[in-house]
């Protein structure tokens, strides 16, 4: 499930938990800041280990009009 948020707010969060893990904080601490588990702020890390922060960067959900008939929305 997507966490909610605009990418560009979710881009935000995750550049803060880099910032704060340069500052010496533990995974855990920085989770515990930030409202995520630890999990997410360590695939994080391994996101910037293995394409520099630009691979922080937020993707827009692209969600397509809706897919119901104007019968089945009524």
């Amino acid at each position: 499930m997507r966490p909610s948020g605009t990418a560009e707010e979710l881009e935000t969060r995750r550049r803060r938990a880099i910032d704060l893990l340069d500052e010496g904080r533990t995974p855990s601490q920085v989770a515990e800041a930030l409202g995520v588990a630890r999990q997410t702020v360590q695939r994080w890390k391994a996101m910037v280990r293995n394409g520099g922060m630009r691979a922080l960067k937020a993707t827009p959900q692209h969600v397509t009009s809706c897919r119901l008939s104007a019968e089945q929305t009524t």
